[in-house]
């Protein structure tokens, strides 16, 4: 199922990068990109193959929230996707 989930996610994000977000960059303007570093594609990419699927809808949700494409600022931000959570049991040491 994750696989299949993962497999859509990427079609999602191929044809968004090459036929949506050229449209975008058209109508909004050369510096109206991601201003996060990674993007947000390459964002909800790694959430979702590091955090299963609830979690890596809620972190790739809240990225985009915080995004705000069109806000014409040209500072630029790295905000990488969170690693998993280790419970402390886990380890052996």
């Amino acid at each position: 199922m994750k696989k299949f989930f993962l497999l859509c996610v990427n079609i999602f994000f191929f044809i968004y990068s090459f036929f949506v977000s050229p449209v975008l960059h058209l109508f909004a303007g050369a510096n109206s990109g991601c201003r996060f570093e990674p993007t947000c594609s390459a964002y909800v990419k790694r959430v979702f193959t590091t955090h299963n699927i609830i979690k890596g809808a809620w972190l790739s949700i809240y990225r985009l929230l915080r995004c705000q494409p069109f806000s014409f600022k040209s500072t630029s931000y790295f905000d990488p996707a969170p690693l998993p959570y280790c419970h402390k049991s886990s380890f052996k040491g």
